[in-house]
């Protein structure tokens, strides 16, 4: 059957320096302490927000706080230095399927015609459709495979 086949759009607005998320970090793990009750919790995120602000945190653990941060109820991806969500709700999934884990993501329409050629994967009618439709609406999405 092959991996699952995922289409993302790109998150707007979305921080572009590590001091921006570690802002949003920062504010993300305040929010976290006001609801625990665990003492030792909230020393412990004490504790990480002085990591963030002594600049001891990768710009990957950052980005994990950002991920967390977005009120999503679908799949948050980071590639190439940006945040996606998948849009499976919107029934953009699985239109096909490639069985290789290690598949890069596709960026464009061309891209992805490419691919499905390589690998001898025809789509019928409403599946081209709905493939082009995906890419004029979220011309920055991604598809990704996993």
């Amino acid at each position: 059957m092959g991996c699952h086949t995922w289409f993302n759009r790109r998150i707007k607005n979305q921080p572009k320096s590590k001091e921006q998320k570690a802002q949003i970090a920062v504010k993300f793990i305040e929010n976290q302490i006001k609801i625990l009750k665990d003492k030792d919790d909230v020393i412990l995120f004490k504790e990480e927000i002085e990591r963030i602000k002594n600049n001891e945190l990768s710009e990957e653990a950052l980005n994990d706080y950002y991920r967390f941060s977005i009120y999503s109820e679908y799949l948050i991806t980071y590639c190439n230095n940006v945040f996606y969500e998948d849009v499976a709700h919107e029934g953009y999934h699985d239109l096909f399927r490639i069985h290789n884990y290690d598949e890069p993501p596709i960026f464009n329409l061309e891209e992805t015609y490419t691919r499905l050629k390589e690998r001898n994967i025809n789509l019928n009618n409403e599946e081209d459709k709905k493939l082009k439709d995906f890419w004029s609406r979220y011309p920055e999405g991604m598809i990704e495979f996993g």
